[in-house]
């Protein structure tokens, strides 16, 4: 009976573990991301020699820089740049982390999924909730809206195969039941879109409530990610870890205080640059 007990606590502490470590380190990645994401605007505008006014990190609710002069049309990187700068560097600073699998780096993996899964939803947004943002500019100025809602589709498609290999890596296996790995998805996720929308809803002006719909859709969609998450582990699992080998680790509690911490320092400096 004890060695029975042992173990459950055992099992207990794994999925605790698990689960701390996606959420810190997701809010991280996310955080992170936003920041990129516009420290990717400001490097299109410089590259049209337009400098920056304003640079506002604010990642629970309104992230933003401001140009000295009006967006110019025609030049589609001042809106698109924030977006691929994003995801190009995720994709550049995790590659060097995917083949060891280091844990106390795992917050720099989830931002190589999340940015993707970020942008795409930033995508969708832009275009369908007729907010002055900036792939509405982009689909303004002529390019497509199927081209745009194709991209985002491809992002979505990249950052959940990304974000299905990393839960495998943090210590979800096929063996575990639907509902715990529906559980780990989204108190892994959704948490933070939570305290987004209750951000927004507080603090933000009658003038800002359109970001209250941006904060919903997005609480929206990542329980839907979660749930798709759960229903396609276990049948790609085989897939990912073919295509991309699966290295499983034993997650310490000091990986887990590593992410939390690194959350923490980030949240604590983007509200310095919070105006």
């Amino acid at each position: 009976m004890m060695g029975k007990q042992q173990m459950s606590q055992s099992l207990n502490n794994e999925s605790l573990k698990t689960l701390l470590l996606v959420a810190s380190s997701f809010t991280f990645a996310y955080c992170f991301g936003v920041t990129i994401h516009e420290i990717g605007h400001v490097l299109a505008y410089q590259y049209y020699d337009i400098d920056t006014i304003i640079f506002v990190l604010d990642p629970f609710g309104h992230s933003y820089m401001e140009p000295i002069k009006d967006y110019a049309p025609g030049e589609l990187l001042q809106r698109s740049g924030g977006s691929l700068f994003n995801v190009i560097c995720a994709c550049l600073v995790s590659s060097i982390f995917w083949k060891k699998h280091n844990l106390y780096a795992f917050p720099l993996l989830m931002w190589s999924g999340a940015a993707f899964i970020q942008e795409s939803v930033a995508i969708l947004l832009d275009t369908m909730n007729g907010l002055p943002r900036d792939w509405a500019f982009v689909a303004a100025e002529g390019v497509s809206v199927y081209l745009v809602l194709a991209l985002s589709a491809l992002f979505m498609f990249i950052g959940c195969a990304i974000f299905l290999r990393l839960l495998a890596i943090a210590g979800v296996r096929t063996h575990h039941s639907n509902a715990k790995i529906m559980t780990i998805s989204l108190m892994g996720i959704s948490p933070f879109f939570v305290i987004s929308l209750i951000y927004v809803a507080i603090f933000f002006t009658a003038e800002d409530r359109g970001w209250i719909l941006s904060k919903s859709i997005a609480l929206g969609a990542s329980v839907l990610l979660s749930l798709l998450f759960s229903l396609l582990f276990k049948p790609l699992y085989p897939v990912l870890d073919k295509v991309l080998s699966i290295k499983t680790q034993t997650i310490k509690f000091e990986h887990v205080s590593s992410s939390i911490g690194i959350a923490l320092v980030f949240i604590t400096f983007c509200t310095f640059f919070y105006n």
